[in-house]
């Protein structure tokens, strides 16, 4: 017969077998990088946002500014890293404003000087853990919808 806490030992070590990373220095070393995605509605401006704009996604602390639909313009050199924007929207991929739940996103039509500002939710769709669930880093992939006039 085995002695009570042998027993208890073997059962513990049994039971947290299969259950991830029991520490830190188990997890593998995996990275993986927020993402969100928003897109514009095709009726945005009156014939779309075919020509350049300035984009101004603000979030908690954190404020990104682009030149979108102007590749030849100098500006354009300047947009931070991880942004990517056309008339359609935007992604955000490693960028901080990835990790964000609500932005505020500041369209400004360069042609016309026409301005459209509004909140964006950005629901997250899915979870990424690329070293198991019990191990860090935890990733998110978001997304949003500018959407004009809601609650007027």
């Amino acid at each position: 017969m085995r002695p009570p806490a042998l027993a208890l030992g073997s059962w513990l070590l049994l039971s947290t077998a299969g259950s991830g990373c029991a520490s830190q220095a188990e997890c593998s070393q995996a990275s993986c990088e927020s993402e969100a995605v928003v897109t514009f509605p095709a009726d945005l401006f009156d014939g779309g946002l075919s020509g350049p704009f300035d984009l101004v996604i603000e979030g908690d602390g954190t404020t990104a500014i682009a030149r979108c639909n102007d590749p030849s313009a100098p500006e354009t050199a300047d947009n931070p890293e991880g942004l990517a924007c056309n008339g359609q929207g935007f992604t955000l991929d490693g960028h901080p404003l990835a990790n964000e739940r609500e932005v505020v996103v500041t369209i400004i039509r360069l042609e016309t000087d026409e301005v459209v500002s509004e909140s964006v939710r950005l629901d997250a769709i899915e979870e990424i853990t690329p070293n198991g669930p019990d191990c860090p880093p935890l990733c998110v992939v978001r997304n949003g919808q500018l959407r004009t006039g809601v609650g007027s």
